[in-house]
Parts: C-alpha cells; sequence; structure tokens
C-alpha cells in the first residue's frame, strides 16, 4: 500500500513539473510577442505614419509566437514612400525576422485577415 501511495505522489510530481514547464515556456513566449509587438509599432509608426495597418497570424495569438514566427501585416494600398517589398526588408531588418506585407485587395485569404487581424493606426 506505502508503495502505490508513493508511486502516486511521484506522477502527481511529474505532472506539475511539466505544468510547470509548459507555463514557463508560454511565458516565455509572451514576451517574445511583446517585444516584437513594441519594436514592429516603432517600426511601423517611423516608416508608415498615420497609416492604419492590420497585424494578424501568430503575434495576435496568445502563446502562438515563438522564435522561429515571422510577423505578418496587411495594407489596403501600397505606401506611397515605397513598395510592400521595400517595407518587408525594411521591417525584416529591424525585427530581425521575416516580414510578411500583403495588400488586402490582392490577398486570397482576405476574410480571414479581417476577421482575425488587429487594426493598428499608428501614430502621425
Amino acid at each position: 500500500m506505502w508503495h502505490a501511495i508513493r508511486l502516486r505522489h511521484v506522477k502527481l510530481s511529474a505532472m506539475t513539473l511539466l505544468q510547470q514547464m509548459a507555463a514557463q515556456d508560454f511565458a516565455r513566449r509572451e514576451t517574445q510577442r511583446a517585444g516584437a509587438r513594441d519594436e514592429l509599432g516603432c517600426a511601423l509608426a517611423e516608416l508608415l505614419p498615420g497609416t492604419e495597418v492590420m497585424v494578424f497570424g501568430s503575434l495576435v495569438k496568445p502563446g502562438r509566437f515563438t522564435d522561429e514566427s515571422d510577423v505578418d501585416v496587411a495594407l489596403q494600398r501600397e505606401p506611397a514612400t515605397m513598395s510592400i517589398y521595400q517595407l518587408s526588408s525594411l521591417l525584416a531588418e529591424r525585427l530581425g525576422r521575416a516580414v510578411d506585407v500583403v495588400l488586402l485587395d490582392e490577398c486570397r485569404f482576405r476574410e480571414r485577415i479581417m476577421r482575425e487581424a488587429e487594426v493598428w493606426t499608428l501614430p502621425g
């Protein structure tokens, strides 16, 4: 009997340890996500002041953003000062990760973006 109780205790401790590890991993990903959101906001405000952008993908989903995640941005129209390819390159350089910039009118998954994205209105 004592042996069975002891095994049950070890199993519960292992579950708790796994839960702790998962919570730490989630917290780390959320810290990364918050940092990337801040960096993206600053970069976009500098590059596209006064513009409305839509941010979608893992950057707007708690717990989904990882070291390998890219950043996804949608625009209503191409900026007057640069192409979306130049914007993507500048943002990737600033954030240190891949950045996809799409135009909503040309995007085949426009409806999904409209449903899931966060709309950011940049200062300026």
